[in-house]
């Protein structure tokens, strides 16, 4: 992996690029925006896998998440099983078999069925958004065992900045405390997630010639913060398809990138396969999004087939 400069100057030459790449390709046309918009509103992301080829072209299949909603539309199951290089690892950072979701007054507790524990409890503001999740690991996953995150947001409703407060193990006295700010650019795509005054942290790269609809990606901050964003509850902007996340050390060097490539679309833009770009020819690892857009044919199993997610890529 190749060095890079330290994350100040990176960003500093990132929106030199992406005010060049807006000159080229322009803004997104706002009323094209709104009718796809409009016409994949009601359709959500009920599953994430992946397929990994091993050396001898035999395939792995491998469930990330699937979600089951009820017939209001709101999420009352799920399974997750991830970790942070997009489930190819041995060790998942969140791993939940068959969840709940229980819903009161200004909470949302996410409960592990088969343990009957809360993994995760997120706390409401007036608007429903996120302001305060405490994670719970219980020993069985994670890098941290005990996550507190406090979530704010700016004028127009995007996250502004968070403060994470994360433990490794129970025994553990020591806290590990960080304030994430988030940086985006003029059409509204998160392109920074840093800790002020120092270096190290998130660089997000786009296809501005490509609108996003909802694309479900690998990257994260934390598991716990990638959580909230598979049941929906909060949302890293992007108006554009992502390219490339870069992870910096804070030494200011490239420490985890998740390239994004060999995109596959339905009818509506939604992109329901893609890869990790490497050197390997064909592909190693493949990722499926399937789609749902009535809220209605939700899967029928606990771990769908690699042909159930192809057949319910086009929304169906």
């Amino acid at each position: 992996m190749k060095p890079s400069f330290p994350l100040l100057i990176v960003a500093s030459l990132l929106f030199v690029s992406l005010a060049s790449c807006r000159k080229e390709v322009g803004k997104a046309d706002e009323t094209m925006l709104a009718a796809i918009n409009q016409a994949t509103g009601n359709c959500k992301p009920v599953g994430f896998a992946v397929a990994i080829r091993d050396n001898s072209g035999n395939t792995t299949w491998k469930n990330l998440f699937l979600k089951w909603y009820d017939q209001n539309g709101r999420l009352t199951n799920v399974k997750l099983d991830f970790d942070f290089f997009g489930g190819t690892q041995c060790c998942p950072e969140i791993s939940i078999e068959y969840g709940e979701l229980i819903y009161t007054a200004d909470e949302i507790h996410l409960r592990d069925g088969p343990y009957n524990e809360d993994i995760l409890r997120i706390k409401l503001d007036a608007m429903k958004r996120p302001i305060t999740s405490w994670y719970d690991g219980h020993g069985r996953a994670g890098q941290y065992q005990f996550d507190t995150t406090y979530y704010h947001y700016d004028g127009s409703g995007r996250l502004d900045w968070i403060e994470q407060h994360r433990r490794f193990t129970p025994a553990s006295t020591e806290t590990a405390i960080d304030v994430w700010k988030f940086t985006y650019d003029p059409d509204g795509n998160l392109v920074l997630i840093n800790r002020p005054g120092k270096f190290g942290g998130y660089e997000f790269r786009y296809d501005y010639t490509q609108l996003d609809h909802g694309m479900t990606s690998l990257h994260m901050l934390s598991g716990p913060t990638k959580t909230l964003e598979y049941l929906d509850l909060i949302k890293f902007e992007r108006r554009h398809r992502i390219s490339e996340v870069i992870v910096y050390a804070e030494s200011g060097f490239p420490n985890i990138i998740w390239s994004y490539g060999n995109f596959v679309v339905n009818d509506m833009g939604q992109v329901t396969t893609y890869t990790q770009l490497s050197d390997d020819s064909p592909q190693r690892y493949t990722w499926y999004t399937a789609w749902d857009c009535n809220s209605s044919q939700m899967f029928q199993t606990k771990n769908p087939t690699q042909q159930e997610f192809l057949d319910k890529s086009l929304g169906r």
